[in-house]
């Protein structure tokens, strides 16, 4: 499983998302006066997309006030969260991220164009997708004791698709091979439906 969280930046991002209401947003009484931009950091149609965009309309519902979801993926989430680290701290712009972008890339890049603690604050936990394994229907397996077994006797053969490098797919693609001694090719893709539909 993997978590989605919100994130905002700004003290009138938080106050206006969990509590709804103009007081909280300090120097803003009318917030929200305007539409409220939310980033989502991969390409449309993968996992966080799609549950960003449910969650979008209740909160558009909720605050009276449009929530205009954009899409800017790429970098394994660090383009959209960039976007958001610099956009003005009024509220206006939210993120609806996925652990990759705020937990893995900084471990694995250690010059990112934010700061995840001092650049965002965490508005709600969302939702939780899990990981799973899926094979085009041609492979001739069943079921993942079948899949290991024609790995094995393909070694460094086959391949596996992942969200990017460094996504959680990636490292769930690493650690099935590690646990079980595999060796496949790993294909990163620019996000969850890209990798789908390949």
């Amino acid at each position: 499983m993997y978590r989605m969280t919100f994130a905002a930046i700004g003290a009138g991002a938080i106050g206006g998302l969990l509590t709804l209401g103009a007081a909280a947003v300090g120097a803003q009484p009318q917030w929200p006066a305007k539409p409220v931009r939310m980033v989502i950091p991969w390409p449309p149609g993968g996992g966080t997309d799609i549950l960003g965009r449910v969650v979008s309309e209740p909160l558009a519902q909720a605050i009276g006030q449009a929530v205009v979801v954009e899409n800017r993926g790429g970098s394994n989430g660090v383009i959209g969260a960039e976007v958001v680290a610099r956009a003005v701290p009024d509220g206006y712009t939210i993120m609806f991220h996925s652990v990759t972008s705020h937990i893995l890339n900084p471990s694995f890049y250690p010059k990112l164009p934010y700061d995840t603690v001092n650049d965002f604050q965490s508005v709600t936990l969302v939702g939780e997708l899990p990981l799973a394994v899926l094979a085009h229907p041609s492979l001739p397996v069943r079921n993942v004791k079948e899949l290991v077994a024609l790995v094995r006797q393909q070694p460094g053969k086959m391949s596996y698709a992942s969200f990017g490098v460094g996504s959680m797919s990636h490292l769930g693609g690493e650690m099935f091979m590690g646990m079980l001694g595999l060796k496949m090719v790993h294909i990163p893709y620019k996000g969850g439906n890209p990798a789908m539909v390949d």
